[in-house]
């Protein structure tokens, strides 16, 4: 059942993001680009945060071999490709887990190899966030951004948004999504810790419970029932019905 769930949404957010892209270039103001992309949070760099992703500019050092110095720019494949190590994976692993795997390359070549890897440029990084949203659509990603961040740049919380369930749907490093429910109702009501984003994040805010009763009393039941035959349902036209109580 949850893989089925899993399914559906991650269709769902395809097809929103397929509507959503041309809507966001006509409804928001153009944007400048810079001529280069921002350098990588600093604290998020240390703290091991940050995972590499296609068109980063690095620059690969080895202590005492400059022979082997090179920059180099993460790949379409997700690779790198530097002396004597040839291609190597870099796209969504951090900074300092591809600073391991060239050591161990270049242990091959040189006794006890000191690799510094250094990242120069990042790519324009975005995320989506869809679904109860006010604005739903592409978000820059920019520093250390958390997924109440991104839906507070999306506009907000529409009324029948479900803050206490929502998707967060990631690529798992293998091109694979996984997805993983949020309470971000806690966070803002609460001060728990919120869910730091990575690239090509989702956030999806699926519709509460009562909204959808209420889209469905609307929708379906107001529309197909005659009120003039049916006085017995003038309930569901009333304005005081306008949400539907749970007992």
């Amino acid at each position: 059942m949850m893989k089925n769930t899993l399914a559906g949404l991650a269709i769902l957010v395809a097809c929103c993001i397929g509507e959503h892209s041309g809507i966001l270039r006509a409804q928001q103001p153009p944007v400048q680009a810079p001529a280069q992309a921002p350098a990588p949070d600093a604290a998020a760099v240390l703290a091991g945060e940050y995972r590499l992703q296609v068109d980063d500019e690095l620059t690969v050092k080895v202590f005492q071999h400059s022979e082997v110095d090179e920059s180099v720019r993460v790949l379409p494949d997700g690779t790198i490709s530097v002396p004597l190590a040839n291609r190597v994976q870099a796209e969504g692993i951090t900074v300092d887990e591809l600073r391991k795997q060239l050591t161990k390359a270049y242990a091959s070549y040189f006794r006890n190899p000191q690799v510094s890897v250094i990242v120069r440029t990042v790519a324009n990084r975005t995320i989506f966030v869809g679904g109860e949203v006010v604005r739903p659509g592409l978000v820059p990603l920019s520093g250390r951004m958390t997924a109440l961040r991104a839906v507070l740049q999306a506009g907000g919380f529409k009324p029948t948004a479900q803050t206490d369930s929502v998707y967060l749907i990631r690529n798992d490093g293998k091109n694979q999504a996984v997805a993983s429910r949020l309470n971000l109702k806690e966070v803002f009501e609460k001060g728990k810790a919120d869910q730091v984003l990575q690239s090509f994040d989702v956030v999806y805010v699926p519709m509460s419970k009562i909204a959808k009763v209420d889209k469905f009393v609307d929708q379906y039941l107001r529309q197909a029932i005659p009120v003039n035959l049916n006085a017995g349902f003038t309930y569901l036209f009333s304005p005081s019905s306008s949400v539907i109580r749970f007992q």
